[in-house]
């Protein structure tokens, strides 16, 4: 089975994402014209959208805070991260043991 060739909309955001342009102009079949805007982005070159406004960051996406302690401390608290996921796992064996009997 051969492979589906990339829509019209895919082949002028990457032209346009190649040569970084600022936006591009995409006509839809029934001849309807949009405009959309680029936003550098570090890891994907280009991002495009309907509007202009920046990209904002995503609320749901977790950032870790840097601690100010020592690296003596932060293994300390990787052990303790350990002990307690073992615990979890075990507890639920045992419950799925009980329901079995």
């Amino acid at each position: 089975m051969p492979k589906k060739g990339m829509n019209s909309f895919f082949k002028i955001m990457l032209d346009a994402k190649k040569k970084k342009l600022p936006s591009f102009v995409y006509t839809d079949k029934s001849g309807k014209s949009t405009t959309y805007y680029g936003h550098a982005h570090p890891m994907l070159g280009m991002v495009y959208k309907k509007s202009k406004s920046p990209l904002k960051p995503n609320p749901k996406m977790k950032t870790r805070k840097k601690s100010k302690s020592s690296k003596a401390s932060k293994g300390k608290s990787r052990r303790r991260r350990r002990k307690s996921k073992s615990k979890r796992k075990s507890k639920s064996r045992r419950k799925s043991k009980r329901k079995r009997r």
